[in-house]
């Protein structure tokens, strides 16, 4: 998964692929809350991408709010 793709993935693809929350999701897309180290490698696991690949897919939804999808 690239950032873009994961810029384009609902917050119930990410809960899935994840084991993480939609709540939570959102929250880290919007910038409420900061992924810690731990939870960012494994939910960068699960997902396909490095973990920089995942900062990068996080930081593009905090400058692009419309990526914290709800469905």
């Amino acid at each position: 998964m690239t950032p873009e793709d994961f810029e384009n993935s609902t917050l119930d693809y990410l809960a899935h692929k994840t084991g993480i929350d939609k709540t939570r999701w959102s929250r880290y897309r919007t910038g409420k809350v900061s992924i810690n180290h731990s939870t960012l490698e494994k939910a960068a696991a699960n997902l396909g991408m490095t973990t920089s690949a995942l900062l990068q897919g996080i930081e593009k939804c905090r400058n692009k709010l419309a990526c914290a999808k709800t469905q």
